[in-house]
């Protein structure tokens, strides 16, 4: 039986799975009510003013952007993937879009940055992330924030669904997670047009340690760290998320 893998030319898992429609039928389930819900607690938290810019960085199809710009925030949006950022432009036409990679700078000056959804850590050189957090410090004002939302790695280990399925109506996706070195790998297997796919996804295991060494080199602090979507205090061994708000 043959089976689908990505093409040579595609050096990185995310290069070709963001731009896939299979990524999009798996993830369907996501609550956007829940992630309206977070953005609007978070920005109660940050106190930013109509008509300030700010930029959701990996924005994907912009279910974030939505509310950004309904609070009245002038949004720009950066993704990797061609095809979410033609999605996202006519979803917000009033919004500006366009399609970069988060490890070359970006221009602009925001008072916030929106990096969410475990958007962060995909990189095989760690050197990537650093890269990432100076361009993320160049183009925020100062007193401006950055609000990095990630998975808490000591949370991840202890609490690992190695094994799932997933129906949905086009597909059945199979689900296996492992721990290798220091990435949490969510191996994908389903069946399209008449062949076996196989996509990797991996995510580095970042602890709040290792964040505050990532951003030592630079004037930004991390004011609050929360560990849920509620802005509940973070526990190192109880918070599924840890959701960063840094000061620059």
């Amino acid at each position: 039986m043959e089976r689908k893998m990505p093409s040579p030319e595609v050096r990185n898992w995310f290069e070709y799975w963001f731009n896939s429609p299979y990524y999009h039928e798996l993830y369907r389930h996501r609550n956007d009510e829940e992630a309206r819900a977070f953005m609007f607690n978070v920005l109660g938290v940050l106190g930013l003013k109509p008509g300030e810019q700010v930029l959701d960085l990996a924005c994907g199809r912009g279910r974030h952007t939505a509310v950004l710009a309904d609070h009245g925030l002038r949004v720009t949006g950066i993704d990797l993937s061609a095809e979410n950022i033609s999605k996202a432009r006519s979803h917000f036409p009033n919004q500006t879009f366009y399609q970069a990679d988060m490890r070359d700078p970006f221009p602009g000056s925001y008072s916030a940055i929106f990096n969410v959804f475990t958007s962060f850590g995909y990189f095989d050189d760690a050197e990537d992330n650093a890269r990432v957090i100076q361009n993320m410090y160049n183009a925020l004002r100062p007193g401006g924030w950055l609000v990095l939302d990630y998975l808490n790695p000591t949370y991840v280990a202890s609490h690992l669904l190695t094994s799932e399925r997933i129906d949905q109506p086009e597909r059945t996706f199979h689900i296996h997670r492992f721990i290798e070195d220091d990435w949490v790998i969510k191996r994908i297997e389903f069946r399209a047009n008449g062949m076996d796919h196989c996509v990797e996804e991996k995510v580095r295991l970042i602890s709040k340690e290792q964040f505050v060494q990532l951003l030592a080199p630079y004037a930004m602090k991390m004011v609050h760290t929360f560990g849920n979507y509620a802005l509940n205090p973070f526990n190192d061994t109880r918070s599924e998320r840890m959701i960063m708000l840094i000061q620059k």
